[in-house]
């Protein structure tokens, strides 16, 4: 599997491949047990996109691009 994200994005760097592919690994339906690791381990799906962050619903509904998301970034505090 490594190889071939490094093949789809064009780049020797199989360290960074790796947690993408252990991502798709984790979140991927295991024939025998009909769910996904993740679901197994954790008993809840996995929380995917901004709306699983800790940003509140009202700054989430302003942001247009990922240039607003990068000056959201820059002045909210951690």
């Amino acid at each position: 599997m490594i190889r071939a994200w490094m093949g789809d994005n064009n780049t020797t760097d199989w360290v960074r491949g790796c947690r993408f592919v252990q991502w798709q690994k984790n979140t991927s339906r295991h024939r025998i047990i009909g769910r996904t690791p993740y679901t197994v381990l954790f008993s809840s799906e996995p929380k995917l996109g901004l709306g699983s962050q800790v940003i509140p619903r009202e700054l989430l509904q302003k942001l247009a691009s990922e240039d607003d998301l990068l000056q959201l970034c820059a002045t909210e505090p951690v």
